[in-house]
């Protein structure tokens, strides 16, 4: 699957383990706040395997080719994960 390229992703959160330090604290995606050098790495790390499992769910929910929708793509990859979506783009229609 040619069409994913996780590296600049991962590049860019191994990058924040060199530039945390200059900071006092770090405050993460899910609103977690880190003052510990410890805590940051392991925070990145999480997120690097939590990505790293998601491109693989979404490269075996395309691996046999067939043509899927972003929803029947997004619905595997959440199921896999352990989450339930209802209708993943209901927001969007809700505001139309």
């Amino acid at each position: 699957m040619s069409g994913i390229n996780e590296r600049p992703s991962l590049e860019n959160l191994n990058a924040l383990k060199q530039w945390h330090p200059m900071f006092k604290f770090v405050i993460t995606g899910h609103k977690e706040i880190y003052s510990s050098i410890e805590r940051v790495n392991w925070a990145i790390e999480c997120t690097i395997a939590c990505l790293k499992s998601i491109l693989d769910n979404v490269r075996i929910a395309l691996i046999d080719g067939a043509t899927k929708s972003t929803a029947e793509v997004l619905e595997f990859v959440a199921t896999t994960q352990g989450m339930i979506i209802g209708n993943p783009f209901s927001s969007l229609t809700e505001r139309a």
